[in-house]
């Protein structure tokens, strides 16, 4: 038990998954949102599942920029489709 990560919900799809499997967003100093690469910085951190269909459904969904209190931008969601592409080639992602 000492080894197992913490879960997390996807602030799209609701789905509960261990924090290694999220792509987690931060809030940077001048109010954006941001990707947290290292997912350690010391802010409220929301989170996103790595499947294609969470990373482009989080850009149109109202809800999700609701729960976040602010819209949310493309160029955000193209560098989470850029990352998830390069794991998606490398074979370390799941497809559902």
């Amino acid at each position: 038990m000492a080894n197992e990560q913490p879960v997390r919900m996807c602030l799209y799809c609701r789905k509960r998954s261990s924090k290694d499997e999220l792509f987690r967003l931060v809030r940077s100093e001048d109010g954006r949102l941001i990707w947290d690469r290292t997912g350690k910085e010391q802010k409220r951190g929301y989170y996103l599942c790595k499947q294609r269909s969470c990373v482009q459904g989080i850009l149109q969904s109202r809800k999700s920029a609701v729960r976040l209190k602010q819209e949310v931008t493309e160029q955000l969601t193209a560098s989470l489709e850029k990352r998830y592409d390069s794991e998606e080639s490398a074979g370390n992602l799941d497809e559902q």
